[in-house]
């Protein structure tokens, strides 16, 4: 298992950027990802959050 965190960005609170899974096969396992931007900071409504503005 090797955790994916890119160098540019801050590290997580509470989750994982996302997670390779070897065998069978390689499994790229993504979940609780937050609506945070490049810098991590986030928009105060879920739909900023997701880009719907």
């Amino acid at each position: 298992m090797r955790i994916l965190q890119p160098a540019e960005w801050k590290k997580p609170r509470g989750f994982s950027h996302g997670v390779v899974v070897e065998g069978p096969g390689r499994w790229v396992v993504l979940a609780g990802q937050t609506g945070g931007d490049e810098a991590g900071d986030y928009a105060p409504d879920m739909a900023a959050q997701v880009g719907l503005r």
